[in-house]
């Protein structure tokens, strides 16, 4: 069975059943592209593996209604705590609140690199490759560790609906770690987020989607070129 968000997207969902003999559940997984159900027992939340990785959430809302699960904001960072079984993650978000989260219904993120140098390396190379590959279907999104900043001012920046979730301050962290950071790199680098050139590289279904994103960022980017500039008054 598969769901629609209220975003129009797609979801796979699950269900779970009473067993009669046992009173145990058993987890009915759908799974999208399947050729058919996937049956398992919840594990023993006891028998877990620690994983401590980044990931994000495919879609908002709950696979199941079982309260354990933890509600999702689609595009959220969560971090996986621990892996209890192949369907089924504990997870905690930025919030701090912890619960399950079905496997179908987030992304692992790859390990992210230690080091202003090495963050902006890694984030600028999948940017570039990104670019050469072009039809993009997702954001290249920025690292989820330099969303650091606490400011008041920044708090309702962060949280708008479609917003990056990072402001002016977190943006100038990672771009630090270039070693090149001055109001004529930051001019350079602009340039690539403008939404119309960024929305040449897009899948045609995605263009609008994610040209608001890249105008999010090309608005940060001129705020940046701004301080810069009046530094040199």
């Amino acid at each position: 069975m598969v769901e629609k968000c209220q975003d129009g997207s797609s979801r796979p969902s699950v269900r779970f059943s009473q067993s009669v003999d046992s009173g145990e559940h058993e987890l009915i997984g759908l799974l999208r592209g399947s050729t058919g159900p996937s049956f398992t027992k919840i594990p023993n939340p006891n028998s877990t593996k620690a994983v401590n990785k980044p990931a994000r959430a495919k879609y908002g809302g709950t696979a199941t209604k079982d309260k354990r699960e933890l509600p999702l904001r689609k595009g959220e960072y969560l971090t996986i705590i621990s892996e209890v079984s192949e369907f089924w993650y504990i997870v905690r978000n930025k919030e701090d609140k912890q619960g399950w989260v079905h496997s179908t219904w987030v992304t692992l993120l790859e390990e992210e690199p230690q080091g202003p140098v090495e963050l902006y390396s890694a984030w600028k190379a999948r940017c570039d490759a990104a670019f050469a590959k072009g039809g993009l279907t997702t954001f290249p999104e920025l690292p989820t560790s330099i969303r650091s900043c606490k400011a008041v001012s920044c708090a309702n920046l962060k949280t708008q609906l479609g917003n990056l979730g990072v402001c002016q301050h977190d943006v100038a962290s990672l771009l630090r770690g270039s070693g090149k950071y001055s109001y004529k790199f930051l001019k350079t680098e602009r340039n690539s987020w403008h939404p119309d050139k960024f929305g040449q590289q897009c899948a045609p279904r995605n263009r609008e989607e994610l040209k608001k994103k890249s105008e999010q960022l090309f608005i940060i980017y001129g705020l940046l070129m701004e301080i810069e500039a009046k530094k040199n008054i």
